[in-house]
């Protein structure tokens, strides 16, 4: 397993990047200050959640891990945000990565999955019975392409 420090120095991170973007069992967590949501969130709701779906989406999951392990090296900022579908009750996760380089920049996007459907019924049902925006905070805490690609994040409620 890669291992980042406290410092956000990254160990071997050329081979952690090339194994996990080629989904050769690698497995990569994250220190807070590396994957913290933007902007003010609040109480802690859900931990440890894991992306449904992400075999669906294999190709977008792919490219997040690789994006990440990018925005790493490049010193930029990579995680995942909740989105409502405004087709139902599920909530997407979309993950995201940007940094800027002296030649090149990215700041990409990519819908790699969603929230657990209990959870996401659960998160709807109790912002809509407080009269709260159905938004969420997530943080990233964890990627891994061994058997399949799996994302791990914290869910966050309203500030």
């Amino acid at each position: 397993m890669a291992a980042i420090d406290g410092r956000g120095a990254i160990a071997d991170v050329s081979d952690a990047a090339g194994r996990l973007a080629e989904g050769v069992g690698m497995s990569v967590k994250f220190p807070d200050e590396l994957t913290a949501p933007d902007g003010a969130w609040g109480a802690l709701i859900a931990q440890g959640v894991e992306t449904q779906g992400c075999m669906d989406r294999l190709g977008a999951c792919t490219e997040f891990a690789k994006g990440a392990m990018m925005a790493i090296r490049k010193r930029g900022r990579l995680g995942v945000v909740l989105e409502r579908d405004p087709d139902g009750s599920a909530i997407k996760v979309i993950g995201y990565w940007r940094w800027r380089g002296l030649l090149s920049s990215a700041n990409e996007r990519r819908h790699i999955g969603y929230v657990p459907h209990k959870l996401a019924q659960r998160l709807v049902r109790e912002a809509r019975a407080v009269g709260r925006s159905e938004t969420w905070g997530a943080q990233l805490r964890h990627i891994a392409m061994d058997g399949g690609p799996r994302v791990v994040f914290d869910v966050l409620g309203a500030a």
